[in-house]
């Protein structure tokens, strides 16, 4: 197995557990608290997700169709990827934090997040090892 495909694996295994530790902390929020949040941030988290995973879509497109560029096509994308990670989940805590949530919910949310952004390095990682 490869390192791209190791760090694929490595990329959706955080974000399942990411969300395994999203939903245990959804259930320790009161029945109003957890209505509140899910109605605050059911787009947010969607369209996040999707553009995380479509970033990664178009790097494996470009990658494939430009193989001998693979390096600087995937230092774009960690660009573009950096900067959208940084940008949504700076958003995500000021809206957590506007929400008044508890603090313990906004802790998991912190925790989460940087096991799901820990995956999508480990895999821009691993795939720009294969090409260096």
């Amino acid at each position: 197995m490869d390192k791209r495909t190791i760090g694929f694996l490595v990329f959706f295994a955080a974000i399942f557990a990411a969300r395994f530790i999203n939903e245990r902390a959804l259930k320790k929020l009161s029945e109003a608290e957890a209505a509140r949040l899910l109605q605050g941030f059911s787009r947010f988290r969607m369209y996040s997700l999707g553009a995380v995973i479509g970033i990664v879509a178009m790097f494996f497109a470009y990658s494939n169709l430009y193989p001998g560029s693979t390096f600087r096509v995937a230092q774009l994308f960690m660009g573009v990827l950096v900067a959208f990670l940084i940008s949504t989940g700076v958003a995500a805590y000021l809206k957590l934090k506007k929400m008044q949530m508890p603090d313990s919910y906004v802790n998991s949310f912190l925790l989460a997040s940087f096991v799901k952004y820990a995956g999508v390095f480990i895999f821009f990682g691993l795939s720009i090892a294969k090409y260096s």
